[in-house]
C-alpha cells in the first residue's frame, strides 16, 4: 500500500503542474503561434509566420522578440510595435537567413511575445534541422609575389577557410612546374577549426633556371581528409622584376615555329672488336639586330674510319618571315631530295602562303672529299596557298634531278588540292606529270602518277579511303605502283563497333638503266566486331580476315628460273582479341589468337596458320609473349622451304620490359630481358639496360647498353663473334635557353620620375623613381637608382608600358611604337588619390517582394569627362575603392548589376580626387520592391 501511493502523488503533482503552466501562458488571455511555411525553394531564407490571437475584450499593445542560434540572422528584425484589437487575430510575416556556418544538429529558434511593460506573455518555437557543411576555401594572400633580389627566398602563403561546421584536417600541397630535375612537391599539413582561417606557408630560393625566366608559376591544391578528397587549386605567379633585360621570344608567346634549344650532345658507343664511334650532337642559336641564326650539328667517327662523318648540320638565317638554309638538306617531296646545299622559304604577312626553293647535290656527307655534284644534283620549288591550315589547300611542286646511279634526269611537276566537299568530309587530290630523259640508253619516257584521299561520315558512319596509282617509269618515291585502300566503321547497338577495311596493292616498276623485272600483288581484307568492356573491365573482339600475295621475288627459293612466273599464297584467317583491366587500372592484359588455313604455292593440300600474343602491364613492367606457326608472307614460308622443304616456319619471342622513375624523377631507369627462337635465326637471348640521371637542370647524363648471343648454328658468318655487347653513354648540357626572334630589334629605355610639379617633364623639384615597378608587354621591371629600365633585343612593333601604383603615385598606360635600332621613352609618375563608396539597401521586411540580398558584384563605371576610364566593383560587405589621378570624375552605377526586383534612384555621382587623400562617396541607397496590399473595407 505504501509502495503505491507515491506513484499516485507524482502523477497528481504532474496534473497540477501542467494546469499552472498552461495557465502561465495563456494567463493574458493572448496566444501566440509560430509556424514555418512550406519550403518554396528560396534556399536559405526560412519564411515564417507568427499569428497573434487576442481572446480578451480589451485591446493589446506588446512586442515580439525572435532569438536564433549562431549563424542565423533575422533579416526582418524584432517586431517592436505590436497591436491586436480584442477578439482579433493578426498575422507578421518574419524571414531568417540561415547561413552556412551554423552548427549541425536541429536548433531552436524563439519567439517571445512581450507586454507594453515587457513582461513575458506567450512563448513559442520552431525546430530547424542544420545539415553537416563541408565547406573548405583555398584562397592566395598575395596572387602576384615579385622577387627583386636573387638569393632572396620567396614565400607563399596561402589561407584555407573552413566555412563549414565541423573542424577539418587539411594537407596543401604546393608544386613548381618548371622545376625540372628537383624536388617539386612540398607539402603542409594541418587542422583547420570552424569558422576559422589558417595560413600556409612555403618558401624556397629559386634557383638558375627559375630566374631567368619573367615569371613562373606555383601550383598550390588543397585536400581534405585522409582520403585527401581535392578541394581546391589556385596558381600563383612569381614575377622576377630586374632593370636590365633581354627579350625571350618563347616567354611572348610569338615564337612562331622555331624550336632548337640551345644543347650539347656529346656520347661514345663501343659494339665490341674495336667497333668504336664518337659523336657530337647540339643545335644552338644566335640572336642578331635583326633577325637570328640558328645551327644544327651531328658529327661522328667510327674506328677505323678515316674521315668524320657530318649529316644533319645546317645553318639558317632568318629574318622576319624568310629563311635562308645551308648545309645538310632534306626535303620529304613526291621525289625525295635530300644532300648538301641551300635552300630558301617566304610566307606572307599572314604565314598563310609560302614558297619554297632549294638546290641540293645529292651527298649526305657534308664534308665529303668527292667532287660538289659527282652523284648528280637536284632543283625544287615548292608554293602553298593555305599553308596555316590543313583544309581549303593548294600547292604546286617543280622538281629536276640528275640521277647518276640510274643514268637519268628527270623532270617531275605537281599540284595538291585540298577541298571540303561537305559537312564532315574533307578531300585531297594529287597529280604528277614528269619526264624522264635516259641518256645513256637515249630514251625519253612521260610518266604520271595521281593519288586521292577523303574522309567523311554519313550518319553514324566512318569513311575514309586512299587510292594511287603511278606508271612503272614513274621516278618518284612510289614507281609503278597501285594501291587501293578503303576504311568503314561504324556503332551498333550497344556500343559495339563494326568496322572493315580492304587493301589491294600491285607493284611494277621499271628502268631503262636496270633490268627491272619485279612484280608483287597484294591483296588484304579485314571485317569485324568490337565489343566493349564489361563491368569486369572485360571486352573482347573478333574479325575474318582475307590475305593473297603473289610475287616473282622468291621464284630462286623454289628453284624456278622463269622471271615472268609469280608464286601465290591465299590465307583465309580468324582473328580473336581480348583485353582487361582491372577496375584499380593498375593491371591490363591484352591478348590475340589467329587461326587460319594456308594455301601455299609449293603445297597441295591447305596447311594450319597459327599466332597467339600476350602483353601483361602492371605498374610500368610489361611481359610480351607471342608464337607463331606457319609463314604469314611468303617471305617467311621461301625461306623456310629453301632449308627443309618438310618444316614449317616456327618463331617464339618473349620480352620482359621494367621501367621506374627515381629520386624525384631525376633518375630514370629501364632495363628489360628477350628472347627469340627463329627456325633462321637460331635460339637468340638479348637484354638491355639504359639509364638517364639528371642531377642538375644545366646537364644529363645517359648510358644504354645492350647483349645479343646469336646462334653460330643457324648463322655461321658469326662464329668467333656470337656476343655482342654496345655500350653508349654521353652527356647533354643545356645552354642557355632564350629564345631569339626573327625580327628586327630595339634596344628600349624607359624613364622614370616623380613629376611633383605635374609638367610631364623632368626639371627642378622632380626626383627620379628608384625601384618602380613597371611592365612592358608581359616582361616586369624595376627601376634601377637613375630611375631607368633597359630592355634588349625587342622586336619592332607596339609595346605596352603598364606602371604599377605604388604609395599613391600613378601614371597610366602608354603604347610606345618600337620602330628604329633605339627606342627611349619617359614615364612621368603623378600623385593620385583614393575614392570609395558603399551600397545600402533600403526594405522593410514585412512589405517586400522576394529578393536575393548580396552586397558583392554590384558594378559601377568610373568617366572623367566623357572618356571612360574602369570599372570597378563591390565586395562581400557592398563596398568598392579606386585608385585615380588627381582631378574631376563620375560614376555611375550600372542598373543590370543590381538584384531582381531592387533598384537605386540617384545612380551617378560626381566627385573630385585629391592627391593623397580618400575621397568618400555619399551612399547609394538600394529600394526593395514592395508588395501590392489590398484593403478590402467592410460593406465593399
Amino acid at each position: 500500500m505504501l509502495s503505491v501511493i507515491p506513484g499516485n502523488m507524482i502523477f497528481i503533482l504532474g496534473v497540477l503542474c501542467s494546469g499552472l503552466c498552461s495557465y502561465a501562458q495563456d494567463a493574458h488571455g493572448i496566444l501566440m503561434e509560430a509556424e514555418r511555411a512550406p519550403d518554396t525553394g528560396k534556399g536559405d531564407i526560412i519564411d515564417v509566420t507568427v499569428l497573434l490571437h487576442n481572446t480578451t475584450t480589451s485591446d493589446f499593445n506588446g512586442a515580439v522578440k525572435i532569438e536564433v542560434p549562431e549563424g542565423f540572422r533575422n533579416i526582418s528584425g524584432n517586431l517592436p510595435d505590436v497591436s491586436v484589437k480584442a477578439g482579433e487575430k493578426r498575422y507578421f510575416p518574419v524571414k531568417i537567413h540561415a547561413g552556412g556556418t551554423a552548427r549541425a544538429g536541429t536548433v531552436q529558434i524563439v519567439f517571445f511575445l512581450l507586454d507594453s511593460d515587457g513582461k513575458l506573455v506567450a512563448k513559442d518555437d520552431i525546430q530547424q534541422a542544420v545539415e553537416e557543411r563541408n565547406m573548405l576555401r583555398l584562397s592566395a594572400q598575395t596572387p602576384e609575389i615579385y622577387n627583386n633580389t636573387p638569393g632572396d627566398s620567396v614565400s607563399v602563403e596561402v589561407t584555407v577557410s573552413n566555412q563549414g561546421n565541423t573542424g577539418q584536417q587539411v594537407n596543401v600541397v604546393f608544386s613548381i612546374p618548371e622545376l625540372m630535375g628537383e624536388d617539386n612537391f612540398f607539402e603542409k599539413t594541418g587542422v583547420v577549426g570552424v569558422l576559422r582561417d589558417t595560413i600556409f606557408s612555403f618558401s624556397f630560393i629559386p634557383d638558375r633556371t627559375l630566374l631567368s625566366k619573367p615569371r613562373f608559376t606555383v601550383n598550390v591544391s588543397g585536400m581534405r581528409g585522409g582520403e585527401k578528397e581535392l578541394f581546391g587549386h589556385l596558381s600563383v605567379t612569381v614575377t622576377n622584376t630586374a632593370s636590365n633585360r633581354w627579350y625571350n621570344a618563347g616567354d611572348a608567346g610569338n615564337f612562331e615555329t622555331f624550336t632548337g634549344y640551345n644543347n650539347l650532345t656529346l656520347s661514345y658507343r663501343n659494339s665490341g672488336y674495336n667497333r668504336e664511334m664518337y659523336q657530337l650532337m647540339g643545335n644552338g642559336s644566335v640572336d642578331l639586330p635583326a633577325g637570328f641564326l640558328s645551327f644544327r650539328g651531328n658529327i661522328y667517327q667510327g674506328g677505323g674510319q678515316r674521315d668524320p662523318v657530318v649529316t644533319g648540320t645546317s645553318v639558317s638565317y632568318r629574318l622576319n618571315r624568310s629563311e635562308i638554309k645551308a648545309g645538310n638538306i632534306s626535303r620529304p617531296l613526291e621525289l625525295y631530295m635530300f644532300g648538301r646545299g641551300a635552300e630558301f622559304s617566304l610566307k606572307d604577312s599572314s604565314n598563310n602562303d609560302v614558297f619554297q626553293a632549294g638546290f641540293i647535290d645529292q651527298n649526305f656527307n657534308l664534308i665529303e672529299q668527292h667532287a660538289f655534284l659527282r652523284e648528280g644534283y637536284g632543283v625544287y620549288a615548292r608554293g602553298v596557298l593555305g599553308s596555316s591550315g590543313p583544309l581549303k589547300r593548294l600547292s604546286a611542286t617543280y622538281i629536276f634531278k640528275e640521277d647518276r646511279l640510274e643514268e637519268a634526269r628527270h623532270n617531275v611537276l605537281g599540284t595538291e588540292m585540298v577541298r571540303i566537299p561537305g559537312k564532315g568530309w574533307t578531300s585531297t587530290f594529287r597529280v604528277f606529270g614528269a619526264m624522264s630523259q635516259y641518256y645513256e640508253a637515249d630514251k625519253d619516257k612521260p610518266s604520271g602518277a595521281v593519288e586521292t584521299q577523303y574522309t567523311g561520315s554519313i550518319g553514324n558512319i566512318r569513311l575514309s579511303g586512299n587510292y594511287f596509282y603511278s606508271t612503272p617509269y614513274f621516278p618518284g618515291n612510289r614507281r609503278g605502283m597501285l594501291m587501293l585502300q578503303q576504311h568503314i566503321s561504324g556503332r551498333l547497338t550497344g556500343e559495339k563497333v563494326f568496322s572493315a577495311n580492304a587493301y589491294v596493292s600491285n607493284y611494277f616498276p621499271k628502268s631503262y638503266t636496270y633490268g627491272m623485272n619485279v612484280f608483287s600483288n597484294n591483296a588484304r581484307f579485314d571485317a569485324g566486331i568490337r565489343f566493349p568492356a564489361n563491368t569486369q573491365g572485360l571486352g573482347f573482339g573478333i574479325s575474318y580476315q582475307y590475305q593473297s600475295e603473289s610475287s616473282n621475288g622468291y621464284n630462286a627459293l623454289f628453284g624456278i628460273g622463269d622471271p615472268d612466273q609469280k608464286l601465290r599464297m591465299d590465307v583465309h584467317r580468324l582473328v580473336e582479341s581480348l583485353n582487361w583491366v582491372s577496375v584499380n587500372g593498375k593491371h591490363s592484359v591484352v591478348m590475340g589468337a589467329e587461326t587460319g588455313l594456308a594455301n601455299y604455292p609449293d603445297k597441295d593440300a591447305l596447311k594450319a596458320q597459327l599466332k597467339f600474343s600476350g602483353i601483361y602491364n602492371y605498374q610500368g613492367v610489361s611481359f610480351n609473349a607471342s608464337y607463331q606457326y606457319g609463314g604469314y608472307f611468303l617471305s617467311e614460308h621461301a625461306s623456310t622451304a629453301f632449308y627443309d622443304d618438310d618444316r614449317n616456319f616456327r618463331r617464339m619471342i618473349l620480352s620482359l620490359v621494367a621501367g621506374k622513375n627515381l629520386f624525384e624523377d631525376r633518375l630514370s631507369l629501364r632495363s628489360g630481358l628477350g628472347y627469340i627462337d627463329d627456325f633462321r635465326t637460331g635460339k637468340t637471348p638479348s637484354a638491355f639496360l639504359n639509364l638517364n640521371y639528371a642531377p642538375r637542370p644545366a646537364y644529363s647524363l645517359y648510358l644504354n647498353s645492350s647483349w645479343f648471343r646469336y646462334d653460330t648454328g643457324m648463322m655461321p658468318l658469326m662464329a668467333g663473334n656470337d656476343n655482342m655487347l654496345t655500350i653508349e653513354g654521353g652527356v647533354v648540357l643545356h645552354l642557355e635557353r632564350r629564345k631569339p626572334s626573327p625580327y628586327k630589334k630595339s634596344s628600349v629605355v624607359v624613364f622614370v620620375y616623380y613629376d611633383k610639379n605635374v609638367n610631364n617633364v623632368f626639371d627642378e623639384g622632380d626626383e627620379v623613381a628608384e625601384n618602380y615597378m613597371l611592365s612592358l608587354g608581359k616582361t616586369s621591371f624595376l627601376t634601377d637608382k637613375e630611375g631607368r629600365i633597359y630592355y634588349r633585343k625587342v622586336p619592332y612593333g607596339a609595346i605596352t608600358v603598364v606602371p604599377v601604383t605604388s604609395q599613391g603615385w600613378f601614371s597610366p598606360q602608354k603604347v610606345v611604337e618600337v620602330n628604329e635600332h633605339y627606342t627611349y621613352t619617359e614615364v612621368p609618375l603623378h600623385r593620385n588619390g583614393t575614392v570609395a563608396g558603399r551600397i545600402r539597401y533600403d526594405l522593410d521586411a514585412r512589405t517586400a517582394v522576394d529578393f536575393r540580398l548580396r552586397g558583392q558584384g554590384i558594378t559601377f563605371d568610373i568617366y572623367r569627362g566623357d572618356r571612360y576610364i574602369q570599372r570597378v566593383a563591390t565586395d562581400e560587405s557592398g563596398s568598392f575603392m579606386a585608385f585615380l589621378p588627381t582631378g574631376n570624375y563620375r560614376v555611375k552605377l550600372i542598373g543590370n548589376s543590381l538584384p531582381a526586383n531592387t533598384s537605386c534612384e540617384e545612380m551617378v555621382r560626381d566627385f573630385e580626387v585629391k592627391a593623397g587623400e580618400i575621397t568618400s562617396l555619399p551612399v547609394f541607397g538600394i529600394a526593395v520592391r514592395q508588395k501590392q496590399v489590398r484593403v478590402k473595407r467592410f460593406g465593399e
